[in-house]
C-alpha cells in the first residue's frame, strides 16, 4: 500500500477528529452498545442489523455532534466520483482474495463445522433478497465503516499517522468478527477500506467497497449466481488472477481520484 501524503499525518479526512483517548472510549461505547442492544432484542438478522445501527452507526455520529466535531472530520463528505468507481471495481475482486486467504485458516484451525454453522445461521432459511441487501450488505457496510474507518481511524491518526491508524483499526475490525478465518478476510477488507478512505478523504468509497464485498459473498452463498460460482471453481487460478487485477486496478483508480488536482479533497455535505 502506498504511503498517504503528508496531509494525512495529522488528520485523515477534513478537519480535526476526536482526540485519541476520547476516540478509543467512544469506540468501546459503540461496541458495548451494539452488544447490549443485541442481548436485549436478540441476535437474528434484523435484530443484529438494528444493534449495528444503534451501536456502530448512531453512537459515532452522536459523539462527534456532542463534541462539535464536523461530520466531515470522520469522512462523512462527498467523495470524488472516480473513487466510487474504483471502490466498486476493487470490491469485485477483493472478496475472492479474502476468501482464498481465509480458506487455509479454516483448514489449519479445523473449524469447518463452525464456519458451516455460521454460514447456515446467516444465509439459511431462504431469506428474501431485500432482507439480505439491508441486513447483511448495506447496514454492516455503513455502520462498520462509520465505527472503524470513520471514528476509530480518524481519531487515531493524530497519534499514529494514517498508516498506523489504518493498521490498528483494521486489526480491531478483524478481532470484532471473532472466528479466525473471518478475521483474516475482514483484516484484508479493513486495510483496503482504510487505504481507500484515506486516499479519497471520504467514507463513501470505503462503504462501496465493503458493500460490494458483502453483496457478492451473499449472492454466491444464496445461490443467486450459480454459473459464476461454477466458473470460479472450475478455473481457480485464472479467477484469482482476475480478482487480483480488479483489486489493483480499483485501488489505483481511487488513488488517482484522490491525487492533488483531481478533486480529491472531497466536498463537505451541506
Amino acid at each position: 500500500m502506498a504511503s498517504p501524503s503528508p496531509n494525512f499525518t495529522r488528520r485523515l479526512y477534513h478537519g480535526d477528529a476526536l482526540p485519541p483517548a476520547l476516540t478509543i472510549a467512544g469506540y468501546a461505547l459503540a461496541v458495548a452498545t451494539m452488544y447490549a442492544v443485541a442481548l436485549v432484542i436478540g441476535a437474528g438478522r434484523a435484530e443484529t442489523a438494528i444493534a449495528q445501527v444503534v451501536g456502530l452507526g448512531a453512537v459515532p455520529l452522536v459523539l462527534v455532534r456532542l463534541h462539535q466535531v464536523p461530520l466531515a472530520a470522520i469522512g462523512v463528505c462527498r467523495p470524488p466520483p472516480l473513487a466510487l468507481v474504483g471502490a466498486l471495481i476493487a470490491g469485485a475482486g477483493l472478496w475472492l482474495i479474502a476468501f482464498r486467504a481465509a480458506a487455509p485458516v479454516v483448514t489449519a484451525t479445523e473449524r469447518h463445522d463452525e464456519v458451516r454453522a455460521w454460514s447456515t445461521a446467516v444465509f439459511g432459511g431462504g431469506p428474501h433478497w431485500a432482507t439480505i441487501l439491508v441486513t447483511l450488505v448495506l447496514v454492516p457496510a455503513v455502520c462498520e465503516e462509520l465505527a472503524h474507518r470513520g471514528l476509530l481511524a480518524a481519531g487515531l491518526t493524530a497519534r499514529l499517522g494514517a498508516v498506523g491508524a489504518i493498521a490498528i483499526s483494521s486489526a480491531i475490525f478483524a478481532v470484532l468478527h471473532i472466528e479466525p478465518a473471518r478475521m483474516v478476510a475482514t483484516a484484508i477488507l479493513g486495510v483496503a477500506a482504510g487505504a481507500i478512505a484515506a486516499w479519497s478523504r471520504s467514507l463513501a468509497p470505503a462503504v462501496v467497497l465493503h458493500a460490494t464485498n458483502n453483496g457478492i459473498v451473499a449472492a454466491l452463498s444464496l445461490g443467486y449466481a450459480p454459473r459464476l460460482r461454477a466458473t470460479i471453481e472450475a478455473h481457480d487460478r485464472a479467477a484469482l488472477a482476475i480478482a487480483v487485477a480488479l483489486a489493483i486496478a480499483g485501488l489505483a483508480l481511487v488513488r488517482r481520484a484522490g491525487s492533488p488536482g483531481r478533486g480529491g479533497s472531497g466536498t463537505v455535505r451541506p
